[in-house]
């Protein structure tokens, strides 16, 4: 089955193992079909693939099919808390590089994932040093009618990442992957292209971002297809990404300019 061309790097890995080691992994989650509903407490978990090969060091060597390519994982875990606030704990690892990613943070229960309240950043590198590990906290501050984005590092220096129109709505790119979910459930979306403002990794403001729908293709993971509708994400500033969701409005495959996120868990529970 010829892959979508948002997510067809086969041609830049090694033997063309891109494809088979994505749906490979894609088959392991669909193999379990008896998921849960969202509900207020969700987990997921990324295996990260690189779109192209150059530059990477191979993990390690994977049995019988040559060159194991993934690279590292992302876990962006969310929870309810007090009716209309969501808490976000991500991780990423990158093993490749060694470099171990951080964030914590609260969105608002709307369709943005409006960012709010104070958030903490701590990037952690595999090299030894004063500067193996960078620490951070954030919040948003109101500033003459604008919302200004101020930092301040664990030793103290504060400094200003930007600043955004009262009205625009601001999230985390990580809570992308609810609000594109949020979009996948509304019948109406279609005709009109969804705008608002990010901040990647809570450090880098991309304040102008448009997200829309790409269209439909399918995958064969296992001994049946699964169904995918696609989304992208660009803007000024900001490389494009492509988003593919299940009939269950989950992010199987996510693609950016050098990674693709395959998706390996996805789990609901109710907090009581």
């Amino acid at each position: 089955m010829r892959l979508h061309w948002s997510f067809d790097y086969s041609h830049h890995s090694p033997s063309g193992n891109f494809q088979r080691q994505m749906l490979d992994i894609l088959g392991r989650f669909y193999a379990d079909q008896d998921r849960p509903a969202a509900t207020d407490s969700t987990f997921r978990e990324f295996a990260i693939l690189p779109n192209f090969w150059g530059g990477y060091k191979a993990p390690h060597p994977r049995e019988g099919n040559g060159q194991d390519l993934v690279i590292g994982k992302a876990i962006v875990a969310s929870r309810k808390e007090n009716g209309n606030t969501l808490r976000y704990d991500v991780r990423y690892e990158n093993t490749t590089s060694g470099e171990n990613l951080s964030l914590r943070f609260q969105c608002r229960d709307d369709e943005y994932r409006s960012l709010t309240g104070e958030w903490q950043i701590r990037s952690a590198g595999s090299a030894d040093g004063d500067y193996s590990v960078f620490e951070c906290s954030g919040k948003i501050v109101r500033e003459n009618g604008a919302r200004v984005i101020r930092l301040r590092t664990g030793g103290g220096l504060a400094f200003t990442a930007g600043s955004l129109p009262d009205k625009t709505p601001l999230t985390c790119n990580w809570a992308l992957f609810d609000v594109i979910s949020g979009m996948h459930a509304k019948t109406e979306f279609p005709h009109r292209p969804f705008k608002l403002a990010v901040l990647e990794d809570l450090e880098k403001l991309k304040p102008d971002t448009r997200l829309g729908r790409l269209g439909k293709t399918k995958v064969r993971p296992c001994d049946f297809d699964v169904h995918l509708e696609g989304y992208y994400s660009h803007g000024t500033g900001n490389p494009p990404s492509y988003w593919w969701l299940d009939g269950q409005g989950r992010t199987a495959l996510m693609a950016t300019t050098f990674a693709t996120f395959v998706l390996t868990t996805s789990a609901n529970t109710r907090e009581h």
